[in-house]
């Protein structure tokens, strides 16, 4: 409750990584390739646009 008063808007994205192969392990390792590489690919604003801004507490 206390958060909703800080005046912050939380938004955020959601992408979804896919692929069709019938190697369910091959394919979650090449999705993973994947987003990793396009994360390194995004300039940093970017990157914490995409995948949020983690501060430990």
């Amino acid at each position: 409750m206390s958060y909703g008063l800080t005046g912050k808007i939380p938004d955020g994205m959601l992408i979804r990584v896919s692929s069709i192969d019938t190697e369910t392990s091959e394919a979650y390792e090449m999705q993973g390739r994947f987003s990793a590489q396009m994360l390194e690919a995004l300039a940093p604003e970017y990157r914490q646009r995409l995948i949020g801004n983690l501060q430990p507490k």
